[in-house]
């Protein structure tokens, strides 16, 4: 398996009301006139072509096993009529046949990827709706899907042969990482030890908050910030370390000491430890589908009295600092060297209680006859990692960056979130005033 998923099964499994529940998909509008047979046809192409779409899983003496079922396995593939729904009504039926959609996964049936199309009638193109279990695949993964879609629609259009480009094949990129594991992680394991002795602390829990050992919620805490203004930074600053920088010193200061923060990294160009720096996975995975997105761990320092501009030098220092953006960590905590996890290791991912995922500006994606569609995707989030404290999930689109910070309410108190959001808020605002005076 890859790190990610012997993560959810060891640590999120058993912690889920329902853990086919945690979907990632989305809801695309066609050009007028495609068929459910054209549509059909293509999904049928693009499953073949990508491995990771076709992974079933089975418990084999309590240990969970992945296999992947032939590319002319069948499929979920509903057709749905709305041409008789009102059309003020259509895009809250759409959103509700998602939902339906998302709650039909179920990992012990291997039915871990739905599809349907939406006839909306003559006057209005129809959808395809996709939702799979994050085990099958990353955000990376869905722009790699919707242009085979794309491929596969204009062929079958045009009555051509359906011809995909290939990636590496999932189950190669799974046995690369697993040898890379048991043979290059050796070196990287010296950093993560000495890491772990620089006192890093654990994120506060509020005293008049019990915490819940029969279920886990999750809360939601949001802010925006005008793009423009945030966007006139100072020379060679990212706006996702300047983001990292305002969130980290909030939390920081709450906290006390400096603490470890996971990244989202696609994880696609990991390169081998040593002088040789080879990639671990070929230039060609960059195609492949699949749930290799990977935390990356950092160790954030306290700002102290550093302004923010010295203080977003420090923070970009602590991206760089570990090798591989830092997701070595994780594959020494879930494909362990020796088959035993090092006891700093476990330390540190025990410690990491703070996801950060920056988002950068986006755009709808859109290629010819296919296009993302502004119907409600929906969603669910079910019980998340126990030991996740805080997540902090930044969003900048066009002229507006948003920040959510996710919580467990059964921990911490809404108002000390609150407060931590709007000194990250302030802190962006007062720094993109400085920028431009």
């Amino acid at each position: 398996m890859l790190p990610n998923q012997r993560w959810f099964f060891e640590e999120l499994y058993g912690t889920m009301v329902n853990p086919g529940r945690w979907t990632i998909g989305a809801i695309y509008r066609l050009t007028p006139g495609t068929t459910e047979h054209i549509t059909r046809d293509a999904v049928s192409h693009v499953l073949a072509q990508h491995e990771s779409l076709r992974v079933r899983f089975r418990r084999d003496d309590g240990e969970w096993r992945q296999w992947v079922a032939p590319p002319d396995a069948p499929f979920a593939f509903r057709v749905v009529d709305l041409s008789l729904v009102p059309p003020a009504s259509r895009k809250t039926y759409i959103g509700r046949l998602a939902e339906q959609l998302g709650a039909a996964v179920n990992i012990d049936q291997g039915a871990l990827i739905q599809f349907a199309y939406v006839d909306l009638g003559v006057s209005e193109p129809p959808r395809l709706i996709m939702i799979a279990h994050h085990l099958l695949l990353d955000a990376f993964s869905m722009r790699i899907i919707v242009k085979d879609l794309a491929l596969a629609l204009k062929s079958l259009r045009d009555g051509t042969p359906v011809r995909l480009p290939r990636g590496t094949a999932f189950s190669d990129c799974v046995a690369m990482l697993h040898r890379y594991g048991e043979q290059g992680l050796r070196q990287e394991l010296e950093y993560w030890r000495s890491m772990s002795r620089q006192g890093a602390v654990r994120l506060p829990v509020d005293a008049d908050q019990e915490p819940s050992e029969a279920i886990r919620l999750w809360d939601t805490t949001a802010s925006e910030v005008e793009l423009p203004a945030v966007s006139g930074t100072g020379a060679g600053e990212a706006l996702d370390t300047v983001v990292l920088a305002a969130v980290a010193g909030a939390v920081t200061t709450w906290a006390g000491g400096p603490v470890w923060v996971r990244s989202v990294h696609h994880g696609r160009d990991l390169v081998s430890a040593g002088e040789s720096s080879e990639r671990v996975l070929p230039t060609r995975s960059m195609r492949t589908v699949g749930w290799f997105a990977t935390a990356g761990l950092h160790l954030l320092p306290v700002q102290g009295n550093d302004d923010l501009s010295c203080y977003i030098r420090a923070i970009s220092g602590a991206v760089n600092a570990p090798p591989n953006h830092g997701i070595g960590l994780s594959l020494l905590r879930w494909l362990p060297v020796d088959g035993d996890v090092d006891p700093a290791v476990a330390d540190i991912w025990a410690k990491s209680g703070f996801m950060f995922n920056y988002m950068s500006v986006t755009r709808d994606q859109s290629y010819e006859g296919i296009a993302r569609s502004d119907e409600p995707i929906g969603g669910y989030r079910d019980l998340m990692e126990p030991r996740l404290a805080l997540h902090v999930r930044a969003r900048a689109k066009p002229g507006r960056l948003s920040v959510f910070w996710d919580f467990d309410p059964t921990r911490r108190a809404g108002s000390t979130i609150e407060r931590l959001s709007e000194n990250a808020k302030t802190t962006l605002a007062a720094h993109s005033l400085d920028s431009v005076s």
